[in-house]
C-alpha cells in the first residue's frame, strides 16, 4: 500500500515535470490568475516571477517560456523620451526585470508570449520606443481602452497580416479584441515586425520573423478566452512551442 502510493506520487510528479514551465510577470504582490489558468489549461506549468532584475539568468536556466503580461505603462527614459502628464509609471523594479528578461529570452530564443504592457516592454527592450497616449498622437483614434468584459468581444477589429505567423496560428485576418490600453508601439525595434493593425493605423502585434516564437499582442485574448476558439489557439501554439524547447533540454531541471 506505501509503495503504491510512492509510485503514484512518483508518477505525479514524473507528469509535472514532464510539462514546460512558462513564467508569467507580474506586478509584485499580484496574482495573475488570469494568465495562469489559460497557460495551465493549454497544458503548461505556470509561476509567477518576481521582478529581480539580478536573478533573470537564473530564473530563465528554468523555464521553457516567458509570458509578458499587461499592466501599467514603461518609464519612457528606457526608450530616450520624457514622460507624459499622461503616462502611469509602473514600479521601476518591474519595468527593470522585464526589460532585461525580455532581452535575454530573445538571446536564447526562448518562446515568448507577450500581451498589452507586454507587447510595449518588449518593443523597448529590443530598441523601439512607444506613444504614450493615443488620443493625443493620433487624430481621430478609435477607442482602445475599453472595460474589461471576460467572454465578450466588445473592443475593436484588428486587421493581421495574411502571411504572419500570427494569422497562421488564428487562423483569420480579423478578429474582434477586447484591449485596455492607452499606449502603443510607434518605432518598431528592429529584430520585430507589425504583423496587425487597427483602422486608424494603431500597431497591434509584433513577432520576431527569425525567432522559436516571439509573437506579442496588443489586446487581451486571456479575457476572450470564452468567446470562441481563436485566443485559444495562440495560447495552445505558445505552450507547443514551450513544449519543444522543454523537450530539448538535457540538463536536470532546477526549481525556482
Amino acid at each position: 500500500m506505501v509503495a503504491g502510493s510512492s509510485f503514484a506520487r512518483l508518477s505525479a510528479m514524473t507528469v509535472q515535470r514532464a510539462r514546460p514551465r512558462i513564467g508569467v510577470t507580474s506586478a509584485s504582490g499580484s496574482q495573475p490568475d488570469d494568465y495562469l489558468e489559460v497557460l495551465e489549461e493549454a497544458g503548461a506549468e505556470a509561476i509567477v516571477l518576481a521582478n529581480r532584475p539580478n536573478m533573470i539568468t537564473s530564473d530563465l536556466s528554468s523555464l521553457d517560456g516567458i509570458l509578458l503580461s499587461g499592466g501599467e505603462d514603461v518609464d519612457p527614459a528606457h526608450y530616450g523620451a520624457e514622460p507624459d502628464p499622461k503616462t502611469v509609471l509602473a514600479e521601476p523594479e518591474r519595468d527593470l526585470y522585464e526589460i532585461g528578461l525580455a532581452r535575454e529570452a530573445h538571446r536564447r530564443n526562448v518562446p515568448i508570449l507577450a500581451i498589452c504592457r507586454g507587447l510595449q516592454v518588449f518593443n523597448v527592450a529590443l530598441g523601439g520606443t512607444l506613444i504614450q497616449h493615443i488620443p493625443d498622437a493620433i487624430s481621430g483614434s478609435i477607442r482602445h481602452k475599453v472595460s474589461r468584459r471576460l467572454g465578450t468581444v466588445e473592443g475593436h477589429e484588428v486587421r493581421i497580416s495574411a502571411s504572419s505567423r500570427l494569422a497562421t496560428i488564428l487562423g483569420t485576418t480579423c478578429v474582434q479584441t477586447t484591449s485596455r490600453h492607452h499606449q502603443s508601439v510607434a518605432d518598431v525595434a528592429p529584430s520585430l515586425i507589425c504583423v496587425a493593425r487597427t483602422d486608424d493605423g494603431i500597431i497591434e502585434a509584433l513577432e520576431g520573423p527569425a525567432a522559436r516564437f516571439m509573437i506579442a499582442v496588443q489586446w487581451h485574448p486571456e479575457s476572450m478566452m470564452n468567446a470562441g476558439e481563436t485566443s485559444k489557439r495562440l495560447f495552445a501554439a505558445f505552450v507547443e512551442s514551450a513544449a519543444a524547447m522543454h523537450a530539448e533540454h538535457d540538463s536536470p531541471r532546477r526549481t525556482l
